[in-house]
């Protein structure tokens, strides 16, 4: 539940074309974001436009990898269900194919 917070709380952060707000840049909580990019499906190399908004808002951010791909792999947990398939194919959302196998229904 903890988690769901965060990423709303992160959720309302973002602004405009920009990936990230200034406000989460400073913050640099490199963990959250991946989860959150996770949860919705996102790639990985969505990391490089928060690398570039962060820039664009004048902050020079240290990208933490390995906290971010910790993060985007947890929140893949929540995305990669059948019934989020679902849901996906309901509002005619285009699935990046992002899912492990692992993940994946047989």
């Amino acid at each position: 539940m903890l988690r769901l917070f965060l990423v709303f709380l992160l959720g309302l952060g973002l602004v405009g074309c920009a990936s990230l707000s200034k406000e989460s840049c400073l913050e640099g909580d490199w963990f959250a974001i991946g989860l959150k990019d996770g949860s919705n499906g996102h790639k990985a190399e969505r990391r490089f436009d928060h690398q570039a908004a962060c820039t664009k808002h004048g902050v020079s951010a240290q990208l933490q990898v390995e906290e971010y791909l910790r993060g985007r792999e947890e929140g893949l947990e929540e995305y990669c269900t059948p019934e989020n398939a679902y849901d996906v194919g309901l509002r005619v959302e285009y699935h990046h194919n992002v899912c492990p196998q692992e993940m994946k229904a047989v």
